[in-house]
């Protein structure tokens, strides 16, 4: 349930000291909010029902503050107390970020030079995550993690075309299959949901990249393969597009002969999941 408006505004202005008026912003399993202030500024409310999840966050997007992507990546603002998170009388945290403008890609068709700039810009994001070390086991109950495939394998009753849950079912049992090959895939922190709505686009450059809630320990090739799901879906041409991907990460930050043997099935893995979870929900 998403909280009043009202009372959003009274503890952001309490413990931040910003004043302005709220929109709810779309969110799968937080509540969003933008704030804007009367001279134009902008910032996103987040409230998280998980104070492990709302630090792993905060302190991600810190330890990247310094980063050469940081222009691209959204900050944390500090509370007036100097903390990054303000935890609510019922238990509920929030934190702020500074906003980023931009187009999500969703609304547009990609061609080569988009997909071979976002390539170049997630290769260089993992890289980045890969020097941040997070306590062990956060997030990792999370079913979007593909290396949690098994968790929305009991789903795919829900889904009502048989044809389409014969396909996903099949992918299932190819993951089940090829486990102990995946299981040994090289693992790092990744945003992990590198999407049509969380990639800003200017042009045929990347702009920005936002919302680390998805954020986890996972094979490292699972950040390539939801990437190139949702730019295959932009596309007339996906292996064209997927190919541009590839190239420009793999100048970036090296895949090995390992990940790209699963990418193929890691990608359907994803679609998978969604169809699953979403026809469940």
């Amino acid at each position: 349930q998403i909280m009043e408006l009202d009372k959003v505004a009274h503890i952001v202005s309490a413990a931040y000291g910003l004043e302005g008026t709220l929109r709810v912003l779309e969110g799968y399993d937080n509540s969003n909010f933008c704030l804007t202030s009367i001279d134009g500024n902008q910032w996103v409310v987040k409230i998280l029902a998980s104070l492990e999840l709302a630090r792993l966050q905060t302190d991600v997007l810190s330890a990247l503050k310094e980063n050469k992507l940081k222009n691209f990546l959204p900050h944390v603002v500090e509370l007036l107390n100097g903390q990054r998170v303000h935890i609510l009388d019922d238990g509920q945290c929030l934190f702020l970020l500074t906003w980023l403008d931009g187009a999500f890609y969703k609304d547009s068709v990609v061609n080569v030079g988009f997909s071979a700039d976002m390539g170049r810009f997630m290769g260089e994001l993992d890289l980045a995550l890969a020097q941040i070390r997070i306590p062990a086991g956060l997030n990792e109950t999370t079913p979007w993690d593909l290396c949690n495939y098994g968790l929305v394998k009991k789903y795919t009753p829900s889904i009502a075309d048989p044809s389409i849950r014969l396909i996903v079912d099949y992918f299932f049992s190819q993951a089940d299959s090829q486990f102990l090959l995946l299981n040994a895939l090289p693992k790092s922190l990744i945003h992990g949901d590198a999407n049509d709505w969380n990639v800003l686009r200017d042009q045929d450059k990347v702009s920005g990249i936002i919302d680390f809630g998805d954020m986890c320990y996972s094979w490292r090739v699972n950040e390539i393969a939801i990437s190139c799901v949702y730019l295959a879906m932009k596309t007339a041409d996906p292996q064209e597009i997927i190919c541009a991907f590839l190239s420009a990460y793999h100048q970036k930050n090296a895949i090995n002969k390992a990940e790209l043997d699963q990418l193929y099935l890691l990608i359907a893995l994803r679609l998978s999941v969604s169809i699953a979870m979403s026809s469940y929900r």
